[in-house]
């Protein structure tokens, strides 16, 4: 089986190639905020350069979000776009979980808070368990002052998390350039069932804020 996995999440673009059970691609592309002008091609020349034709993929998979807005919308649109004309399934799955399933990987720990970068001085966290093994989102995606974060994680009821993931203030970092890596090792993963993962939509950390720029300007 052969698939496509795509991470724009945090505003470069990072790409993956799964080919018989195996990572067998990686790509990076550190520039930033290029993927209007660059995601479709660097995708086209990741399968030409493979020899790999679109109708030779079972599937395309994609990061939802936190993150960039305008990058995790352009790559979401991609993926579906892709995916109608090569008429495979399209799946998508959030930062969030795949750096709690990342985490426990790593430390062999069932409980996992995971932190990432919001703006406005803000992050955003959500808290995840590992039940017979599969990754369980045990609490909503919250967002949390960095100074104030430490304390609403200790009052949060549902569990009190075993490890920290992510870049938040007290969060253990690592390179957010790998995560379309760690994305495709989620989809090898035993614990990972494309029918249980739809057609990619965005996950906001925030909801989207834009503001008519000429309220007084009437439309038909």
């Amino acid at each position: 089986m052969i698939y496509l996995v795509i991470d724009t999440s945090q505003g470069i673009t990072s790409l993956a190639l799964i080919i018989d059970g195996t990572v067998r691609v990686l790509w990076n592309d550190d520039t930033p905020n290029q993927q209007s002008a660059q995601l479709v091609l660097q995708c086209d020349h990741l399968m030409q350069d493979h020899g790999l034709a679109w109708s030779d993929l079972h599937g395309i998979v994609c990061t939802t979000g936190p993150g960039g807005f305008t990058s995790v919308r352009i790559a979401i649109a991609a993926v579906r776009g892709f995916a109608l004309a090569a008429n495979v399934t399209s799946h998508g799955i959030s930062v969030m979980e795949v750096m709690a399933w990342s985490a426990m990987q790593r430390s062999a720990c069932e409980r996992v808070c995971v932190v990432v970068p919001a703006g406005r001085s803000e992050c955003a966290y959500q808290f995840f368990e590992m039940r017979e093994a599969c990754i369980c989102a045990v609490s909503p995606l919250m967002l949390s002052k960095k100074e104030e974060l430490h304390c609403k994680v200790a009052s949060y009821p549902l569990c009190v998390p075993e490890t920290f993931e992510g870049e938040g203030e007290y969060a253990v970092r690592i390179d957010m350039r790998t995560l379309a890596h760690l994305l495709a090792d989620y989809v090898l993963s035993a614990g990972w069932n494309g029918a249980d993962y739809p057609a990619p939509v965005p996950l906001y950390a925030r909801p989207p804020d834009a503001a008519i720029a000429a309220p007084f300007l009437k439309h038909g």
